[in-house]
Order: C-alpha cells, then sequence, then structure tokens
C-alpha cells in the first residue's frame, strides 16, 4: 500500500513538473518578439522552441506554434521524430 502512494506522489509530482515546464514555454512564446527575419532564419525561433537545448526540436516541444506542428512530419526528412535546424529552416509560416 505504501508503494502506491509514493507512486501516486512521483506521478503527482511529475504532472506539476510538466505542466510548469509547459507553462514556462508558452509564456516565453507568448512575449517573444520575433521579427521576419528571426522568422526567416528560423535560428532565434529555434532556440526559443528548443525548451531542454538539446538542439533539436520534439513534438513536445512543437505544440506551441501551430505552423510547425501543422509541418512536423514533413519537415522531419529522416523520420526520427525531431527537427535539427536544417530540417527547422525549411518550416514556412506564411
Amino acid at each position: 500500500m505504501k508503494q502506491l502512494s509514493v507512486l501516486a506522489s512521483i506521478k503527482k509530482a511529475s504532472l506539476v513538473l510538466a505542466t510548469v515546464a509547459a507553462t514556462t514555454i508558452f509564456a516565453t512564446l507568448s512575449t517573444a518578439a520575433v521579427s521576419d527575419e528571426q522568422v526567416e532564419g528560423g535560428t532565434d525561433l529555434f532556440s526559443t522552441l528548443d525548451a531542454d537545448n538539446n538542439e533539436v526540436i520534439t513534438p513536445d516541444e512543437a505544440i506551441y506554434l501551430e505552423p510547425l506542428m501543422a509541418q512536423f512530419n514533413e519537415l522531419d526528412t529522416n523520420k526520427d521524430g525531431m527537427l535539427t535546424q536544417k530540417e527547422f529552416d525549411a518550416l514556412s509560416l506564411g
């Protein structure tokens, strides 16, 4: 019974951390002033979306930019479930 309580606490803590992380990313994207030059080159927007700074964007990070989610599978040319800077640079926001 104690194990179930510990597991429940771990699940709850994980959910809280995930919610905080998602909220932080969303707040960053909502308040970021992104110029046309930044969007076209993609570098600054890529860095903003890459929340864990591992130099790839995962679907969990991409959910905050609808045009990216809409094109994610198409942009992921090697089909590894992640976008590199080079793959991301093909993003069309218009």
